[in-house]
């Protein structure tokens, strides 16, 4: 029995070796590239109090530059401050885009290969689900 305990606890120190490898390993990791993002997105955005409300929101990334994106939002329905069109210069963090244009609430928004999730900081959360076209 001690015998078997003791493969147990090597086969175990094997397989967490292996996946430490596969994580630590660059080239393994799937990288974001910020080139992806350019391009229209389209989708809808809900606020968490009246999620039956659905409403369209549209993005076009422009330009990515380092760090810096420029785009463009269009937006149905009302959400503060009821501006329905608007450009902005956002930062880009790994895949996640802000922006917060003066005057407009800051817009948070996660890109994962053709889909992307958000949220707008209004007094309401304001939920984004987008898909790339």
């Amino acid at each position: 029995m001690p015998h078997v305990v003791r493969v147990s606890r090597i086969v175990a120190l094997v397989l967490i070796a292996l996946v430490a490898a596969v994580i630590a390993h660059p080239a393994l990791a799937q990288e974001f590239d910020p080139a992806s993002i350019l391009g229209e997105w389209s989708g809808r955005w809900n606020t968490t109090s009246a999620p039956g409300l659905v409403q369209k929101y549209y993005l076009t990334i422009k330009k990515v530059e380092g760090k810096r994106v420029e785009g463009r939002v269009e937006r149905e329905g009302r959400l503060p401050p009821n501006v329905g069109q608007f450009d902005f210069v956002g930062m880009l963090n790994g895949n996640v885009l802000t922006f917060a244009p003066p005057g407009l609430a800051k817009t948070e928004i996660t890109f994962s290969g053709k889909t992307a999730n958000g949220t707008i900081n209004v007094g309401d959360r304001v939920v984004l689900q987008l898909s790339k076209n």
